[in-house]
């Protein structure tokens, strides 16, 4: 064998045997930071799963299109799962406090092997091809445990369906789509929810928080047994529905009114196209503002009064 071939299968070697290492090495990082080094395939699609700290995490934001996202609170574990994304078309961040996922629409991603550190992406999924067949609805899963300190969820997309039950945010969740379905239910969002889409059809039940904020072409907005202290709701057509909960512990305002649509408080029809109910208190504690062009409201308050306390003092004193 002349010594020029000796030497060309010598540094063969050598790359064979770099290569193995480097694969060790990343599936090593990838288990310690929780991922998949290459997606699984669950139910014939690929998935990925990414484990988190729920005492370090504060911040989820997700950038996607055409996609289903379940958040679901109260799970012994928290990790969040990606179904059905083509793993060259979506790069995943996942820093001390916050995950970051940005669906990509080109094979950009692919290059993301020039950049400094460890990316787990690239042209390994073209050793795994299965991975590829990303052809079905996606979807995003998030669990979040007991302990889970998330203060705040941002969302960006085209067509966005959000399912949430039981879950608490510290701070705020805030969404941007072109056209967005949510369905809420038991959900805690501590300084607000703010939405906005062309397009929005919003489910609300046993909500509790500081502000709700919607801006949108056509909307059909129901909340029941909700508790929140300030609406702020805009929209030119579509149907609001609105029981929220009024323990009479504060001032509260109204200012509702529609161009050409119907206003029902408690049950009641209003004449004209304006109601308006203004405090003299220094401090208010409940604001709901409603505008609409085309759209009916329909506004109802359930009271809800604080039970009091029992002075039971004066039986354990009869008893002694």
């Amino acid at each position: 064998m002349k010594p020029a071939s000796i030497i060309v299968l010598i540094i063969a070697a050598l790359l064979v045997i770099c290569g193995v290492v480097l694969c060790l090495i990343g599936s090593s990082a990838a288990k310690k930071d929780g991922m998949d080094l290459f997606p699984q395939i669950k139910d014939g699609q690929p998935y990925i799963k990414q484990e988190f700290s729920p005492d370090k995490i504060s911040k989820i934001e997700l950038s996607i299109s055409n996609a289903t996202i379940n958040v679901t609170g109260g799970e012994i574990n928290s990790y969040i799962e990606f179904i059905n994304y083509n793993p060259n078309l979506y790069d995943l961040d996942v820093t001390s406090q916050a995950i970051s996922f940005s669906e990509s629409e080109n094979l950009r991603s692919l290059f993301n092997i020039w950049e400094n550190g460890f990316g787990f992406k690239g042209y390994r999924n073209f050793l795994n091809p299965r991975s590829l067949k990303a052809n079905g609805d996606k979807s995003i899963n998030i669990h979040l445990g007991d302990s889970s300190l998330i203060s705040s969820v941002s969302i960006k997309g085209k067509n966005v369906v959000l399912i949430v039950n039981n879950v608490q945010i510290k701070k705020e969740i805030k969404i941007n789509a072109d056209s967005l379905k949510i369905d809420a239910s038991g959900l805690t969002a501590g300084s607000g929810i703010y939405l906005y889409s062309s397009s929005f059809d919003g489910k609300f039940e046993s909500v509790a928080c500081g502000l709700l904020k919607s801006e949108t072409d056509s909307a059909k907005i129901s909340s029941q047994s909700s508790d929140i202290r300030q609406i702020d709701l805009r929209t030119e057509s579509g149907v609001i529905d609105i029981e929220n909960i009024f323990r009479g512990d504060g001032e509260a305002e109204f200012d509702i009114s529609t161009k050409s649509g119907t206003i029902t408080v408690d049950g009641e029809k209003i004449d004209g196209l304006n109601y308006s109910v203004k405090s003299s208190a220094d401090e208010i504690q409940f604001s709901y503002k409603i505008k609409t062009g085309t759209a009916n409201v329909n506004y109802t308050n359930r009271i809800e009064e604080t039970p009091e306390t029992e002075d039971t003092s004066e039986t354990e004193n009869v008893g002694g």
